[in-house]
């Protein structure tokens, strides 16, 4: 999947990824869909288990196919 690079952190700020202590951009992860609608906000992020966190929701909202 696509990541897009946010070094002006202008995504950050839109989606309120900004932690409010630090300044610095907080660890979280949006989906947005072929239509342009946002689908997942995970805000959740364990860097160990993410990728895998993301796909399950993907699959549970019927955006990729389920595994078989």
């Amino acid at each position: 999947f696509p990541l897009i690079p946010d070094t002006l952190r202008n995504i950050c700020i839109l989606y309120g990824a900004i932690n409010n202590n630090t300044g610095l951009a907080s660890p979280e992860s949006i989906v947005i869909d072929k239509k342009g609608i946002v689908r997942i906000i995970d805000r959740d992020v364990h860097t160990e288990t993410h990728a895998s966190d993301i796909l399950t929701k993907m699959r549970e909202i019927g955006l990729i196919k389920q595994q078989t």
